[in-house]
């Protein structure tokens, strides 16, 4: 037995175009807007994990070390 999508085709494009620096309550918001139809933040969540979607990417960049800080400054 298939399983059913959360979201159709359209609705996954507007997620990935998007989805990058909004929380999941914002992407609620505006698929709601956009298609009337109510979606949890839990089911955003799964998609943007399964499809590994991440809205806020400098959160996980290494930051620069005090050295590289300090020769740059001279």
């Amino acid at each position: 037995m298939a399983n059913k999508k959360t979201f159709n085709d359209e609705q996954e494009r507007f997620i990935m175009q998007h989805y990058r620096g909004r929380t999941l309550q914002e992407m609620c918001a505006l698929l709601e807007e956009k298609y009337h139809q109510v979606f949890s933040p839990r089911q955003i969540e799964r998609f943007k994990y399964s499809h590994k979607l991440y809205s806020f990417k400098n959160k996980f960049e290494p930051s620069r070390d005090r050295y590289s800080q300090i020769t740059d400054s001279h």
